[in-house]
């Protein structure tokens, strides 16, 4: 599972998402070995389109980063979306 908090629960176009995160194995020691990258997306509820998204390295299991909102962005419900290439064998 992968775990991602936000400074902020809402935000306006112009501004930044700032997010920290980290996944949760059932084994910690595993935290090192089976995923070294995270992909974080932004992603347009009712369309179901990626917006933006990043590539991150994940150092000891933990990762943080942040979107900057275009000004242009139009104001509706977006959810951030997190995962490992290994949480893709277990579906959504």
């Amino acid at each position: 599972q992968v775990y991602v908090h936000t400074d902020k629960s809402y935000y306006y176009p112009g501004e930044t998402i700032w997010f920290k995160g980290y996944v949760n194995y059932a084994t910690p020691s595993w935290r090192d070995s089976l995923s070294h990258a995270v992909y974080v997306e932004l992603v347009d509820r009712t369309e179901k389109r990626v917006v933006m998204s990043k590539t991150l390295e994940l150092v000891n299991g933990f990762f943080d980063n942040d979107f900057k909102l275009p000004e242009t962005l139009t104001a509706k419900s977006y959810y951030l979306r997190s995962y490992t290439n290994f949480s893709r064998n277990f579906g959504e």
